[in-house]
């Protein structure tokens, strides 16, 4: 795993939450399936407690 996701992994439990969602591994990144979630990003992310963005 990159560094970064497990920098969050780590920092999930520190934040007292329980769940982490690392959208490269959640989700399939083929063209198919991605349009369909990209569409409903906001949703997704809209109720984050926090959103961590790595490139």
């Amino acid at each position: 795993l990159p560094n970064a996701i497990k920098e969050a992994v780590s920092l999930v439990p520190k934040l007292g939450e329980r769940y982490l969602c690392v959208d490269c591994l959640c989700i399939v990144q083929d063209d198919d399936s991605i349009r369909g979630h990209v569409n409903h990003m906001s949703d997704i992310y809209s109720g984050a407690y926090l959103t961590i963005i790595s490139a």
